[in-house]
Parts: structure tokens; sequence; C-alpha cells
């Protein structure tokens, strides 16, 4: 498991919110790797999912939200049918 935060950073949230029964909002600094995130979160969905471009984009993606699938010459016309 990929820990996003360090005890410091907790205490340092813990400091701005302070104790209240209102609404309240922190704010901390986080630096976490797309891929290390996908790769936390993986187990816990049906799929994980990370790319990483020329230009040093990296996204990653959890979770399926809907899928499809066909093959063959008429495959688009499948995925269009599927899709409407």
């Amino acid at each position: 498991m990929v820990r996003l935060v360090s005890e410091q950073q907790i205490e340092q949230l813990a400091d701005q919110l302070g104790e209240s029964d209102t609404f309240r909002v922190g704010e901390i600094a986080v630096d976490l790797d797309p891929f290390d995130f996908a790769r936390t979160g993986a187990p816990m969905v049906d799929r994980a999912i990370a790319f990483s471009g020329p230009s040093g984009i990296r996204v990653a993606g959890l979770g399926t939200a809907w899928r499809a699938s066909a093959s063959g010459p008429p495959r688009f016309a499948d995925l269009k049918s599927k899709m409407t």
C-alpha cells in the first residue's frame, strides 16, 4: 500500500482544522505518482489503467464504468450497437 501522506502532514492538517462542529477545509501537498496510485488501488477494482507519453505525462485510472469488446470485420458496427 502506498502511503499518501506522512505523519507530519496529518499533524499539519489537524492543526489547520482545529476542533469544530462546522464544515472545515484544510490543505496539504501530496506528491503522488499516478502509476503508484494505480498499482495500489488495482486489487480493489476490476481494472487499472496507466498511460505515459513522450512528453512526460503520466495518467492512471481505476475502475471501469462500462466495457465492450468485438472482433472481426463487423467489430465497429457491433460496438456501435452496444453503445446505442
